[in-house]
């Protein structure tokens, strides 16, 4: 049926006639293969057999580049609420400016319930991502300013570490990416799930609900179990916009960063869900402490 199928509807200037084979290798040279009925007519969609409509098997990154993403997240241990914050995701190729970098950021606020034993009560967050894809290195820095109930400077501090990409992928995010798998699917939207055991023996897991193309995340959730402690941390986007502001990409030269090992298990860059999962941000015992 396929071969005698012709799709008219909404076709190119100068094309009058094309097959549905023909169709569906354009949706492919376009990347767009999970969204095939965004692009054709209702009819035509209606027609395709159904696996050609589903979603990408894992979520996509791609998508990321060139674009801001505004997110709030709640984090919860124990039933308890820890903490809430608000900020923004950023990505980008550096172009001119960086032509061999992928950069990435993360810039918002983390308000606390209860305050830390300096008497913080709420936290500016800046994280910073600099990957050089030819050389597979990358630097990453974390500004944390600590303010407390009167939004009086505690502190201020900037931490690096340098890294390498891991083996075979080209960004963190890719693999990360990749370890998250199609549950569910509609029109309209896609599921993954995530699973993964920690380094500290706790296992993790996160169920992801994104756009039917796999982009943009609408809601993330992950949750880390160690013996009967649970930790949750909950996180809500907004629409991506086509802006990135490049100067938070060089906030870090305004500091003299102390080199860390890595920043697994600093519970500030717990404020992003990739970031969350990559630093295997497990705080199932939080409700007892005051420092997250």
């Amino acid at each position: 049926w396929i071969k005698q199928f012709h799709y008219r509807a909404g076709s190119p200037a100068g094309c009058t006639e094309m097959t549905l084979t023909d169709v569906c290798k354009l949706l492919w040279l376009q990347g767009i293969f999970a969204v095939a009925g965004q692009h054709m007519s209702s009819k035509v969609a209606m027609l395709l057999p159904l696996q050609l409509l589903a979603a990408p098997e894992h979520p996509e990154v791609s998508g990321y580049l060139g674009k801001t993403l505004q997110q709030r997240m709640t984090h919860r241990a124990g039933g308890r609420l820890i903490g809430s914050s608000h900020g923004q995701l950023a990505c980008d190729y550096g172009s001119l400016e960086a032509p061999l970098h992928l950069r990435a950021s993360f810039q918002g606020t983390l308000s606390l319930e209860n305050a830390r034993p300096n008497g913080a009560l709420s936290l500016d967050i800046v994280w910073i991502g600099w990957n050089n894809f030819v050389t597979n290195k990358v630097d990453r820095y974390l500004i944390v300013t600590e303010y407390d109930k009167d939004r009086t400077t505690l502190s201020e501090r900037c931490t690096t570490y340098p890294d390498v990409n891991p083996k075979g992928y080209h960004d963190p995010l890719q693999l990360m990416a990749a370890r998250y798998r199609l549950k569910n699917y509609s029109a309209d939207s896609a599921e993954y799930e995530y699973s993964w055991r920690l380094q500290n023996g706790a296992e993790m897991s996160s169920s992801m609900v994104a756009d039917s193309s796999g982009f943009p995340p609408l809601t993330i959730d992950i949750v880390s179990r160690s013996g009967s402690s649970q930790s949750e941390y909950n996180f809500t986007y907004a629409s991506p916009s086509h802006e990135v502001d490049s100067a938070v990409f060089y906030k870090y030269k305004n500091y003299n960063c102390t080199i860390v090992a890595n920043f697994t298990n600093s519970p500030e860059v717990c404020v992003d869900s990739w970031l969350a999962i990559e630093y295997e941000c497990d705080f199932a015992q939080a409700a007892a402490e005051t420092f997250v």
